[in-house]
């Protein structure tokens, strides 16, 4: 069983964040940043393998 309490999220980011952002964040997350000019389809498949939590879109918008 998965402790929520204590789950590190995992946060797929298509852009940096702002630096306070990831320090306010960074102990209960882990961000991993898409390669730049990702498609849609290639950011679904990253979501997908990572099993990512939560998705931010920084820039360009997610067709799927």
């Amino acid at each position: 069983m998965v402790d929520k309490l204590n789950k590190k999220w995992k946060f797929l980011l298509t852009g940096l964040i702002h630096q306070k952002a990831q320090k306010l964040l960074e102990s209960n997350a882990e961000f991993i940043l898409s390669p730049n000019g990702s498609s849609s389809a290639e950011i679904s498949d990253l979501m997908r393998q990572q099993q990512s939590d939560a998705l931010i879109v920084r820039a360009g918008k997610i067709n799927r």
